[in-house]
């Protein structure tokens, strides 16, 4: 557990922080997708585990669909 309690994503103005999140969960807040909407892949992208922790910051401040976009290239590079 997050000490502060935090689970989930939380947007700021210069930065986002996502805890205890599953790759889907990242992958439905980086595209807007609805949790209820199905992401079609392989069988451990629709598991619940493992969750990581992302705590991105950005040099000033951006709004929330930059933060998404950027979000987007950060999945991007690291399932290369």
């Amino acid at each position: 557990m997050d000490p502060l309690g935090i689970i989930g994503p939380v947007w700021k103005p210069n930065g986002f922080t996502g805890r205890y999140m599953t790759v889907k969960s990242y992958i439905q807040l980086a595209y807007g997708i609805r949790n209820w909407d199905w992401i079609v892949g392989l069988a451990w992208l629709n598991d619940d585990s493992p969750t990581y922790s992302i705590d991105a910051k950005a040099p000033g401040t951006v709004s929330e669909k930059e933060l998404r976009a950027m979000l987007r290239n950060l999945l991007a590079e690291r399932s290369d």
